[in-house]
C-alpha cells in the first residue's frame, strides 16, 4: 500500500505511509 504512496509522492511519502500503517 505504501508503494502506491511512494509512486504518487516520491520517496518521503514512503516513510509517511509506513509510519501510519507500519506503526
Amino acid at each position: 500500500m505504501y508503494r502506491i504512496a511512494v509512486d504518487v509522492g516520491g520517496t518521503f511519502t514512503d516513510v509517511v505511509a509506513v509510519d501510519e500503517k507500519g506503526r
